[in-house]
This record gives structure tokens, sequence and C-alpha cells, in this order.
């Protein structure tokens, strides 16, 4: 017995107050079976999205050439889909035609995954046609009837299956799995926007090394990633990958630990990964992030004076450095080199903000009309004797003040 919440028995009984079936499905029926608390409640109905919208007051019109509304209920969104029997998809991803139907076992057979495929209402119980139940129980993914015909009509399924299995640390059922190796080239079908969403969340995943690995094995990697395999076998199922789940579920700090990993382990370098992020349609906020991170990794893992790291942190900020140091401390575990450069570096860090050292262009307490004021030519040399000041603070941070830079940029001006 799942218990509903009372807002969702509400809808239900309003829609069978009208004399139509309702029941919760899906997702939210998976995550009750697997102890967990529902996100989302999706409900299934024999009404029509007109029959629905006469039965509540406040319904907003999204999806319903695909038999879908939504109801606005006491300042909540709750998805109702009518009952669907559908046929073939002519665009691996919507139905060519939707027929509505009665029955809600004609629905869950157009589902994806029996794990999905379970529906409940309190009269009837659980409805499991393809033993759903079971599979949950044994931990495995399983595709709702022909797999081959549930990947033709979407192939984002086959990434949303090994999604599955990352997130639920299940296994891919042999005939399952099978058939996504057989199908998928159709991932080339999908917009990068639903493989981007679809990687992310194999990322922020419980276990994501169990994805990466099956998007290998199944050979949708080079179709996720757009690009040519590298010369080099790259082993996704390596244990710094299986460190991954030691990080937290933040997506900037996933996606640099695995775009490092790959970097490292192939013949790409930053700016092909930058082309397989802008292909994969990330924020350009996103881009810089990664492909800063993959600049200045090899910098962070060799050995560094306080000058050279302080020169590192200057290219990058305070943020950036202390979060590219934790991955690289999780990425070289098996490293004692790297690993103890990197652990150096952090108790540098710690040390220079402590002390409040100077590290930024801001931080210098002279400006370039500073040294206008005082003769020096306004040209092009005067953002380089900038930078020399910011060299020269880095190794003398406690002369950070105007009399001492003035003098310091004559000085430097004289010679040259």
């Amino acid at each position: 017995m799942i218990s509903i919440p009372s807002d969702v028995n509400d809808i239900l009984k309003s829609l069978k107050d009208n004399k139509h079936s309702a029941y919760v499905v899906g997702g939210c029926v998976r995550d009750f079976l697997l102890g967990k608390n529902p996100k989302d409640w999706d409900i299934a109905t024999s009404a029509t999205p007109e029959e629905v919208e006469s039965i509540f007051d406040r319904v907003i019109d999204h999806g319903r050439e695909y038999g879908g509304v939504k109801v606005l209920y006491n300042n909540e969104i709750y998805d109702i889909t009518t009952y669907r029997s559908e046929s073939e998809y002519l665009d691996f991803r919507r139905p060519n035609i939707v027929e509505y139907s009665t029955q809600i076992i004609d629905d869950l057979k157009r589902r994806d995954y029996s794990i999905n495929a379970i529906a409940f209402s309190e009269e009837d119980g659980f409805i499991d046609p393809y033993n759903g139940q079971a599979d949950i129980a044994k931990k495995i993914i399983r595709c709702v009837g022909n797999a081959d015909e549930r990947f033709i009509e979407d192939p984002l399924r086959i990434l949303r299956g090994i999604r599955l299995a990352s997130d639920l640390k299940f296994e891919i059922e042999n005939d399952t799995k099978k058939s996504m190796a057989k199908n998928s080239q159709l991932v080339k079908k999908v917009s990068k926007e639903r493989i981007r969403n679809e990687f992310n969340r194999i990322l922020v995943s419980k276990k994501p090394i169990v994805g990466l690995s099956v998007l290998d094995e199944v050979g949708v990697m080079p179709f996720v990633l757009s690009a040519q395999l590298s010369h080099k076998k790259i082993d996704f199922n390596h244990k710094k990958l299986l460190h991954m789940r030691d990080i937290e579920y933040v997506l900037d700090d996933r996606l640099i630990y695995f775009f490092i990993y790959l970097m490292e382990e192939s013949d790409y370098d930053a700016r092909e990964i930058k082309d397989m992020l802008v292909d994969l349609k990330y924020s350009n906020k996103t881009i810089g992030k990664v492909v800063l991170a993959l600049e200045l990794y090899p910098l962070v893992i060799q050995e560094n004076s306080l000058k050279e790291f302080k020169q590192i942190i200057s290219c990058s900020g305070l943020i950036e450095i202390k979060q590219l140091l934790r991955l690289a401390r999780e990425l070289n575990r098996d490293n004692d080199s790297a690993k103890e450069n990197v652990e150096e570096e952090e108790k540098m860090l710690s040390m220079i903000m402590g002390k409040h050292h100077p590290i930024f262009m801001k931080d210098l307490n002279i400006k370039g009309n500073d040294l206008i004021e005082v003769g020096i030519p306004q040209d092009a040399q005067l953002g380089n004797l900038m930078k020399d000041l910011l060299v020269f603070i880095h190794l003398n941070p406690e002369e950070n003040n105007k009399e001492k830079l003035l003098q310091v940029a004559q000085e430097l001006v004289h010679r040259r």
C-alpha cells in the first residue's frame, strides 16, 4: 500500500467521482517501492484533457497534443495524462498518432522500463503487468516488451536506462543491454540538449562509473561526446572514475573531474574537449570553468614555489583553485608525487588566505593612474608594468604600499 499525499488523493477522488479511472503511475510508484520519498506524483487517467479541464478550476494547457495537462492544486502542479495507445514514432521522440484508451494496461504497455510501468490506486492496488516490482527487488533494468521497439520509438531511452542503472545501482538486463548496443547509433537522432541532460544526471548519480562504463560498453559514448574515439583506449571502468562517487553531487565538480580524467587518459586536449562541451550546448559559463580547470590542472599537480602558485591563483580565482585542488587530490590518490604537490599547495593556499596576501591586480595598492601621475608614459607597456608589480608583490607581500610600488615601478622603467 502506498501512502499517497492528501492533495494527490483529492485529485484522484475528483476524477473518480466524475466516473473516470485514475492511478498514480511511473517514477513515483517506483521510488516508493524503493523506499524513497517521491518528489513528483504523476497521474494517469481515462479522462481526456478536455474532461480534466471540466473537472478542475486551474489547468495549464501544456502537452495536450500528447494527452497531457497540468493541474494547479493548492499551489502545486501535477501532471495528469490520459491513457494512451500509440502508433509508430516518426521523429524518434513523439508518436505520430496519439490514441486515447480507457484501460491503464494500454498506457503501461507504451512505457520504457518495467520499473516505470507500475500503476497504483487504493481500490485496485498495484497494476504491474511487466513484473516491475520483481525487477525492483532483483535490481534489474528491463525494457517493457520488445527492447528494439522501445529504443526505435525514442533512442533517449537508451541513455535513460543507463542513467537509472547508475543512479539506482541496478544491473541492465542482458537482452536490454544487447538492444542498447544494437541501436546505439540511433542516439545521433536525439537532440544535444536531451543527451546533455541525461549525461549530467549520470555524472551526478550515486555511482557514475556504472553509467560511464555502460555508455562505453554499448557504444554510445562517442555519440554523447560527439568525438572520434581516442587513439588511446580509454578505461571507463577505471578506479579513478569509481572515486567520483566520493565527490559532492555538484555538476561543475563532476564535469571537471570527468573531463580531466578524459584528457589524462586520451589524446584529447583542452581545445577538443571545449568543442565537445560546445556541441552539447553547455553554457558559456560552464564551458569557461571546465576549460580553465583543464588548462591549470597540469600546473597544480607539479611542484610549485609560493611565487609560482600565486601566479596560478591569479589566473583563476580563490574559489576556482580550491575546487581544482580538491578534485586533483581525488584524481591522484595513487600518485604520491602529484598528491604531495597538491597537499603542499593546499597548505600554501591556507596560509595565503589566512594572512590575506595580495594575489590579484585589484589587490595592488597602486593604480595605473598613479604611475601616469609620476611621469610614466601611458602606453602599451603600462599594463606589463602593472603585471611586473604584481609579481613583485607575490614575492614581497609585505611591500604592498603605494610608496614602495612607485619606487619599484620607476626602477623597472629605468632598466628597460
